[in-house]
């Protein structure tokens, strides 16, 4: 969705109908997916909504900024044939002037009646002509000796104008508005990032004053399931673990410790070279204190 959205906004200044076919494609996507979703696809892990916040927080903000930026630059490089009018020339000196015999052409072909070739008189007159030379309208092109930001008719080279009045107006309007946006979204990264680094812990809802181990909650001990043991194996030491009620099951018939991976990790793992053990490297650590009284 997001490469979608990218695109139309990258193109729209000179294809606005891009923002239909955007819109199109959106909606296609959302009955496909919502039809994959309900039917064809596996259900999807639970990922909370920090992907879409992210997008419509971070991604958005820059694509409109990009947007702006290129339509600037888009309208100055407007009708892009990199063509400007000759102002000053002297047409008196030039060398194509005159009446000049042209073969004729039928068809594609130079026109032969009995095996001779026809001809034409053209008559050249240069001084009825509008002459034109090439320069370059793009103000990003690296042929340029530096970037031109923002991108604002006074950044045309000298005698090569090729802006019309009612152009000039337009780009100043979207050059600057470029600079404005710009300007916006980079104080609201800015404020962003310092939001990000100074802000504090701030808790929801109110304090019942119930401790957690008389809440009845489990705690969070890593555990492996297994298809031919009907209790988990506990992957971490359970010595260190002093209230039972952090499992939330007990067998009737064995104790915590035979479940304890590390025991016959220790057994049938050698210490490494610094002497230390796998249960030391390999598994997490768990541990409980007792409350004061």
């Amino acid at each position: 969705m997001t490469k979608v959205v990218f695109l139309a906004l990258w193109y729209c200044p000179i294809y606005p109908s891009a923002l239909f076919f955007c819109s199109f494609s959106l909606v296609m996507s959302y009955f496909v997916d919502r039809f994959s979703l309900m039917r064809s696809w596996a259900p999807s892990p639970k990922i909370g909504k920090i992907i879409s916040r992210i997008s419509r927080r971070y991604f958005m903000p820059a694509a409109v900024c990009i947007s702006a930026i290129m339509a600037s630059y888009m309208w100055t490089s407007f009708n892009f044939d990199n063509l400007c009018v000759v102002y000053s020339f002297d047409y008196g000196t030039t060398d194509y002037d005159g009446t000049w015999i042209m073969p004729s052409i039928k068809h594609g072909r130079i026109d032969r009646a009995g095996g001779i070739q026809t001809t034409r008189l053209v008559d050249i007159k240069s001084s009825k002509d509008q002459l034109y030379e090439f320069c370059n309208q793009n103000f990003l092109s690296e042929r340029r000796e530096s970037l031109k930001f923002p991108a604002l008719p006074s950044y045309q080279p000298v005698g090569n104008h090729w802006m019309s009045d009612d152009q000039e107006r337009l780009t100043r309007v979207f050059g600057w508005s470029s600079v404005g946006i710009l300007c916006f979204v980079v104080s609201f990264y800015i404020l962003v990032v310092i939001h990000t680094l100074t802000k504090s812990y701030k808790p929801k809802g109110e304090d019942k004053e119930i401790p957690f181990s008389a809440s009845g909650t489990a705690g969070y001990v890593p555990q492996v399931k297994s298809d031919v043991i009907n209790f988990p194996l506990i992957a971490c030491p359970v010595q260190p673990i002093i209230d039972d009620d952090l499992i939330d099951w007990a067998s009737p018939f064995y104790s915590y410790e035979n479940f304890d991976l590390t025991i016959d990790a220790d057994k049938i793992m050698d210490r490494d070279k610094k002497g230390r053990s796998v249960t030391d490297t390999a598994f997490s650590k768990v541990v409980h204190w007792e409350a004061p009284v």
